[in-house]
């Protein structure tokens, strides 16, 4: 009788468990879930890949943010546009704060513009200066940066650098 009461508990909580992940958004997906999870979403609704949240962020904006590899890879792949603006900048500007170099790579690659301003102004380049990731800031400036936008105050990436005193990145913009 025990064994037949928790095998179906067992059967009880399966269920529910699925119940629940078909109940993802595909925010949620972006953020934390897994590419099964969302090839099942797009396939009962292919339009939800390409939806903006009440903040304004795409599915693409958050997988980025949140370093979910393998669904953003997907995203990239399958998203109408990779370069939607939200208040804080695009897919690639989220490289800025979790850098990964194969997924701004693919970014880049795909034609993600790098010199999309957030609403304060600055590219992913400002941002790439300011945190000081050399790297970025050379594949940023190899990929078409232009250096010579300014943000809100005025300012081009090159004062940052001047301010920052990273010596390597001064020399990356001196070129």
């Amino acid at each position: 009788m025990k064994k037949t009461v928790f095998t179906l508990l067992l059967i009880i909580c399966s269920i529910s468990s699925n119940a629940q992940n078909s109940d993802k958004s595909i925010f949620d997906i972006a953020r934390n879930g897994s590419l099964t999870e969302l090839s099942a979403l797009t396939e009962k609704d292919p339009k939800a890949i390409n939806e903006i949240d009440s903040r304004g962020y795409t599915a693409l904006i958050l997988a980025c943010y949140r370093c979910n590899i393998p669904v953003a890879m997907h995203l990239i792949d399958h998203a109408d546009n990779i370069n939607h603006v939200s208040a804080q900048g695009t897919a690639l500007a989220t490289m800025t704060v979790h850098y990964n170099k194969d997924l701004t790579l693919k970014l880049l690659e795909k034609g993600a513009n790098p010199n999309l301003a957030d609403q304060n102004g600055e590219t992913p380049l400002f941002l790439a200066v300011k945190s000081g990731n050399e790297e970025l800031v050379r594949l940023l400036l190899d990929h078409k940066a232009d250096p010579t936008i300014k943000d809100n105050q005025e300012k081009t990436v090159f004062e940052y650098a001047i301010e920052s005193r990273n010596q390597a990145i001064i020399n990356l913009l001196k070129k």
